[in-house]
């Protein structure tokens, strides 16, 4: 679970320029699927060292990415349709949602894995 939050700190804070940020509102885009796809990628070497093979560590961290996505999504266009910056509470309570949703996610990720490496793939 450290490596994954690890991991989560790393892809959202500091990997995550502004052109990231400002094109995750957009269904698609290039940021969107740019910052997803480092969450997912950099979730596999904490796969591997968990004991995953490499099908399933691909297979979970693919799906991570797709969540990730989503979630990330939704929270951006929420976000511009309130028109929030921060100095609002709604803002910090929407940006809490998106991290809780994020870490809720890791959590279902050692799960599934702790699953696959009892003999449940």
């Amino acid at each position: 679970m450290a490596l994954l939050a690890c991991k989560h700190f790393v892809a959202d804070y500091l990997l995550q320029p502004d052109w990231i940020r400002r094109d995750k509102g957009r269904y698609g885009g290039r940021g969107g699927v740019v910052h997803a796809a480092a969450h997912g990628a950099l979730s596999v070497p904490a796969c591997l060292v968990l004991g995953l093979g490499a099908a399933p560590a691909f297979l979970l961290c693919g799906t991570e990415a797709v969540l990730h996505y989503h979630i990330d999504f939704a929270k951006a266009r929420i976000s511009a349709r309130l028109g929030d910056g921060p100095e609002r509470w709604r803002f910090w309570a929407f940006f809490g949602f998106d991290q809780l949703l994020h870490q809720l996610t890791n959590i279902a990720m050692l799960a599934v894995a702790i699953w696959w490496l009892r003999g449940g793939g």
